[in-house]
């Protein structure tokens, strides 16, 4: 569960969003961080009050496994457009990732 309800979230906003609180002023009325209510704000103003009712998702190991293989593919892929940094300077690639660049 949230710690803040989807209420709290969107009374906070509204009260920023009608001049009528700032986002410092909101953060203190609920106890929050001011960049938690910039964060709430800033989403409501870019997607809609519907997203101050989303939760947190919590990725499974397995998701995060295939996200990095996933990842690790795109890069092989556009290995041929990037340019590698030339010797000396401070550069760190995973190990699976460096058969690719010598």
């Amino acid at each position: 569960m949230s710690k803040f309800s989807y209420e709290q979230k969107l009374e906070a906003v509204l009260k920023v969003k009608n001049e009528q609180m700032t986002r410092r002023g909101a953060a203190k009325l609920l106890g929050v961080s001011k960049t938690m209510v910039n964060r709430w704000v800033d989403r409501y103003e870019q997607f809609g009050e519907e997203v101050l009712r989303q939760k947190r998702r919590k990725y499974d190991g397995q998701f995060k496994i295939d996200v990095v293989e996933y990842m690790q593919a795109a890069f092989v892929l556009l290995m041929p457009y990037l340019r590698v940094p030339k010797q000396g300077r401070n550069v760190i690639l995973l190990p699976c990732l460096q058969q690719h660049i010598d």
